[in-house]
């Protein structure tokens, strides 16, 4: 995915020498704003004076970011280690500007990226052979991930080129884990049921397909819950204040919501795509429908309680 740059190979550091080049060569800039005493050096395009880098030390460059939300903050450090490695280290700031400087400014066999199924962020280790290893960014900037490799002026002594190896910290996401209230589950069993049998009846005849119907059903369920005082939002299922309020539908055979509320359901479920309905027509798929309006139950009643939240583990790796 590409923030705002398509093609920025030419402005990526791929080593500790080519971020002592890159700050020799860039100018610092002079501005109303900026004096030499600044030393105000962008990384890459000077139109973005925001990314920049800075001279830690004779041993040590910082790619920094400096925006509404940040300070001249390190995202990317490159280091020269005794002479005989490079090391590049990454923070990141969990916010786009931050994912747009790494993105772009990597070296070219690392990749950062933002997973589109999660949402979170990893930086990949991309070898030889073209596999990639992801390697987990929480986004704490007290917990950098850093990757070490020989210098390349050292190939001859090792035989093949240098690859990248993480070292320090190895952080891995822990989902949340979590348990049914089985007891709270078995009393609202009965309408839950024959509510599910209702909506299995009727659902062919219903037009799934049609956006004005589903918009109007969506609009119509909202305001439902906000006339009574309700916090409801259509596209977010975990809706605990409505969770009273939904039981009461389930149970009402004639209650006005009831359509709104298998609409909720339908809107997630396998029952149709954007071709229209799906006619359920083996076992296996009836017994994924009626999977996908379990989980649904348990998540609209606030059936789920965790037994572990979610958390990151911590590993210490070689060097």
């Amino acid at each position: 995915m590409g923030f705002y740059r398509s093609n920025c190979d030419k402005d990526r550091i791929n080593s500790f020498a080519e971020a002592e080049a890159r700050y020799n060569d860039v100018k610092p800039i002079i501005s109303k704003n900026h004096t030499e005493g600044d030393d105000v050096r962008p990384v890459a395009d000077r139109k973005r004076k925001w990314e920049r880098i800075v001279k830690v030390s004779d041993t040590c460059y910082d790619l920094t970011l400096s925006d509404y939300y940040n300070d001249n903050v390190p995202l990317i450090r490159w280091e020269n280690i005794d002479g005989y490695y490079d090391q590049v280290t990454f923070w990141n700031t969990g916010r786009v500007s931050g994912y747009t400087m790494l993105e772009n400014l990597c070296p070219k066999d690392l990749e950062f990226f933002v997973d589109g199924s999660t949402g979170r962020q990893y930086v990949a280790n991309v070898g030889s052979e073209g596999y990639k290893t992801p390697c987990f960014a929480p986004k704490n900037m007290k917990k950098p991930i850093t990757f070490r490799r020989l210098r390349s002026d050292n190939v001859e002594r090792i035989g093949h080129p240098p690859a990248w190896k993480q070292v320090g910290t190895r952080y891995t996401f822990k989902h949340a884990m979590s348990r049914v209230n089985k007891q709270v589950k078995e009393a609202v069993k009965p309408f839950t049921d024959k509510f599910y049998k209702w909506v299995i009846t009727m659902y062919p005849m219903l037009p799934l397909n049609d956006y004005q119907y589903r918009s109007r059903i969506q609009d119509e369920l909202q305001k439902y819950f906000q006339d009574k005082g309700i916090k409801y939002h259509w596209y977010i299922r975990d809706n605990r204040d409505a969770v009273e309020e939904k039981i009461n539908i389930l149970r009402d055979k004639e209650h006005e919501m009831r359509l709104h509320l298998a609409m909720e359901w339908l809107a997630d479920s396998n029952l149709y795509d954007y071709q229209g309905n799906r006619t359920v027509t083996s076992q296996e798929d009836a017994s994924k429908v009626r999977a996908s309006y379990n989980r649904w139950v348990n998540r609209t009643l606030n059936l789920n309680f965790n037994i572990e939240e979610e958390r990151i583990e911590e590993e210490k790796i070689d060097g």
